[in-house]
Parts: C-alpha cells; structure tokens; sequence
C-alpha cells in the first residue's frame, strides 16, 4: 500500500468502526492522520535536602485528526453497505438509515475503534486485515473506545474539508489498555483484527 525507502511514504490504509458495526475504509477520502498519543508526564517534586521526588501524572488521552474530503454527509446503515466510508457525520452523531441522508443533532455518543495502516503489501487495502505476506512489512496503529469528539467542515480555501478528531483514553475503568502499535518485518506475519463489539476490541 505505501512506498517504502527509509520511512513509510504518501499511503495508508484507515479503518473506523462503530462498535458492533461495520469497518469502513476512509483512506480515499483522506489526505492526513496525525496521532497525538497522550503524554506519560512527571513532576519533581523538591524536598528540603535540595533532592526531587519524582511525581508520575497520568497518562493523557490519545488524539487523532483527520484531514478528510467527503461529499457525502455520512455512510447510511442500510442494506447496500460496503466496506467504503462515505461520510463522517453518522460518526459524529449518528448514521442515517439509508439513502437520502438526513444525520441529526443527538445526545447519544458511540464508541469507536481506529486502525491505520501502513505497510509496501499492495493488496492490503483494510487496515484490521492480516499482515499476512512474509515478504513485506507493516506497522499498525490501534485504538478503541473512543469517541469522535469534532467534525470541522471548512470551504476556506475553495473545496470542502472536513477535520475530524477522535479522542480515545489510554485504559479502560479496570486497566485494560485501549493503544495498540503492532509491526512485522520479512518472514514474520499479523493476524486480523476480529470484529468491534464490546467485549472484543482486536
């Protein structure tokens, strides 16, 4: 999917999903994935023999934004669903029935997973799907419940554009880590990732 030299290059592959939904391919509506993982900070506290203990702060929630195009409000939850994404809005609030779309304002917030994908395998195209060719490389970033907490459409510059954040915390109440970074190199392989429900997030 990507070029790769010394760095993964111009391509990946990004897959949201609503928990218990259906994994939707956004990489050609995409132009930019910036993963702002949460800080794991410190603080020195300072004692009066001059020393410092250190203080661990906890780990911040993870950030991803999106730079999308899309000319559709949303990706309808009907019967003619494909692994292609069409809009982000039904991510926002909530996804319409079917065609034509009408996405309203709601208090409900749906969990989401996140997965992007970058790998020189040319026929990956879902980034859940296995790394399953041992002659190619990949590195995979995952997330799971969180929430899309902005969708920022802008015509500022002559074409319409949406920014979209997804916000995601690093542990679940009981300390399960939510953050995966996951990479193979030749002769090793990765597994798919299983459906999104809420007992299953890889």
């Amino acid at each position: 999917m990507a070029q790769k030299t010394d760095a993964w290059l111009e391509q990946a592959c990004v897959t949201i999903t609503e928990v218990g939904g259906t994994d939707y391919n956004y990489q050609t509506l995409t132009e930019t994935v910036d993963i702002d993982l949460g800080d794991r900070d410190i603080e020195g506290i300072a004692t009066l023999a001059g020393g410092r203990i250190v203080r661990f702060i906890p780990e911040g929630d993870t950030s991803i934004t999106l730079e999308c195009y899309s000319i559709e409000a949303a990706t309808p939850d009907d019967a003619l669903k494909t692994a292609a994404g069409r809009g982000f809005l039904g991510h926002f609030w909530d996804g319409p029935s079917s065609d034509p779309q009408t996405v309203t304002a709601t208090r409900t917030r749906l969990k989401h997973r996140l997965v992007v994908l970058w790998t020189d395998n040319t026929t990956d195209t879902d980034a859940p799907g296995a790394m399953d060719d041992i002659t190619a490389q990949g590195i995979r970033f995952m997330a799971a419940d969180g929430y899309v907490t902005s969708v920022k459409p802008s015509f500022t510059d002559g074409i319409l554009k949406f920014t979209v954040t997804l916000k995601f915390p690093p542990y679940q109440a009981d300390g399960t880590p939510l953050l995966q970074w996951q990479s193979t190199e030749s002769a090793n392989t990765i597994a798919m990732l299983q459906s999104y429900t809420s007992l299953t997030r890889w």
